[in-house]
């Protein structure tokens, strides 16, 4: 388990998840409608008795999720984005004494650049470095990770790890270097700062893996690496462990006293939300998702958990689908949800504009969805309300 400290407790009445809709709504913007919503159904509800969770994966959004739901600051600082360019990016600081640390990798990220086969996480390494001069002890790297293919070596060279090619020539990893895993002959991890060596580093586990797409050369390489790296005094790893994750994991786990978790179980932990929930007297989930797939075969371990969490703790459970169902996925969400669950789809808001077409714009999308979860909102909520009454 992340040890994260501990959370403020405050008495809830409504805990809303969202995930986003295939199109339109993105899970924050859900969150800060159904909350409105919420409000406005129930009269006697403050805001305190309102927590919005839009479940997150590390990625875009997670930074900014964390910092605001724990109180936390911002603070600008210098780092080196993917092409070794300086640039201004954000910290997140939460926590006791701010003593966590939050950063996003795809901040470093320069759109303008392609570095798909050549980049460097350099940036990553002095973003940490930052954070621990800052004295947080636990850093949290939010994924988005915009394809540096130095395997996180440069992350581990800004933080004290030397590299050496066939002259025992130095290199500098603050710039992409092509070919790298293919130059180093040497590898010297003896001047890792003491801060580093006792902080502890969390990665939200990338969904998608760079190392897969490796060619047999380069797996070689990345293989001789891995042998060469144990003998320079970084963690001993089978090489076939890292074929799941990401390049940046990989360096990380190598150099860093790291721990790689699934993405949403690691912004749900650092979040604190589950003890605020579990310390309410009662609550009311209401979930707003895409289709009954991001339930049934594709949920993110953290609403997976949630669910669970509703249904042993007897909780009413609200559903938004963003389409109907057929009958048969129906049958299945229900087995899949609490026993007090009620769903209903968006179509069924009692509006009166026409549906939309499919050449409808992405903004009169989101119109058309806020008014429809506004007008669905108290009809379930009162259904929830003559459900727990009867």
């Amino acid at each position: 388990m992340c040890s994260f400290g501990s959370a403020k407790v405050t008495n809830m009445d409504y805990c809303i998840l969202t995930l986003p809709f295939s199109q339109g709504l993105s899970q924050i913007d859900a969150a800060s409608i159904l909350a409105r919503a919420v409000r406005a159904a129930d009269p006697a509800c403050k805001t305190e008795n309102v927590i919005q969770y839009p479940i997150l994966d590390g990625g875009e959004g997670t930074l900014e999720l964390l910092v605001t739901t724990r109180l936390g600051a911002f603070l600008e600082v210098e780092a080196k984005n993917f092409v070794g360019s300086e640039i201004v990016v954000p910290l997140g600081f939460v926590g006791d004494d701010q003593s966590i640390a939050i950063l996003r990798m795809g901040s470093l990220r320069n759109e303008a650049e392609n570095f798909e086969r050549c980049g460097t996480s350099y940036g990553v390494g002095e973003l940490i470095r930052d954070a621990l001069d800052e004295g947080a002890f636990s850093v949290v790297l939010c994924q988005d990770e915009p394809l540096a293919a130095d395997g996180g070596l440069g992350l581990a060279n800004a933080l004290g790890v030397k590299f050496f090619d066939a002259n025992d020539a130095e290199l500098d990893l603050s710039k992409p270097i092509q070919n790298l895993f293919e130059k180093i002959a040497r590898i010297d991890a003896s001047n890792r700062p003491f801060e580093l060596l006792s902080a502890r580093i969390y990665l939200a586990q990338a969904a998608a893996s760079t190392l897969d797409s490796l060619s047999d050369s380069q797996r070689m390489n990345v293989e001789r690496f891995a042998r060469i790296a144990a003998e320079g005094g970084a963690a001993s790893h089978a090489i076939t462990e890292f074929y799941s994750h990401s390049m940046i994991e990989f360096g990380a786990s190598l150099f860093l006293p790291s721990e790689i978790k699934e993405g949403s179980m690691l912004v749900l932990e650092a979040s604190m939300i589950e003890s605020r929930i579990t310390s309410s007297k009662a609550i009311t989930f209401l979930l707003s998702v895409g289709d009954a797939r991001q339930i049934l075969e594709s949920a993110p371990a953290a609403l997976s958990h949630l669910i669970g969490l509703a249904r042993s703790s007897g909780s009413q459970l609200v559903v938004f689908l963003e389409n109907n169902v057929s009958e048969a996925e129906l049958t299945k969400l229900k087995s899949a949800l609490p026993a007090r669950s009620f769903i209903v789809a968006l179509q069924d808001a009692p509006i009166f504009s026409a549906p939309l077409t499919s050449s409808a714009s992405e903004e009169t999308v989101r119109r058309d969805q806020q008014m429809r979860l506004e007008k669905l909102v108290p009809i379930m909520l009162k259904k929830a309300t003559d459900a727990t009454a009867a």
